[in-house]
């Protein structure tokens, strides 16, 4: 049997920024998908995560 899982998000703000950074990166995307030729392609990296990261975890 599996019961549906309600997640918490403990830190709202933080999670908010990165879904908005995603967002963009995807709105620009599709923009140059459309029109390659006049547009300048965005930058192939992912979204920085560590940008998000809490200041208190060392990085790997």
């Amino acid at each position: 049997m599996q019961r549906k899982v309600t997640f918490i998000d403990l830190f709202p703000n933080i999670t908010e920024e990165l879904r908005e950074e995603i967002a963009e990166r995807k709105r620009l995307w599709n923009a140059y998908k459309l029109d390659p030729e006049n547009l300048e392609e965005p930058p192939k990296t992912n979204v920085p995560y560590d940008k998000f990261r809490c200041k208190t975890q060392k990085s790997v």
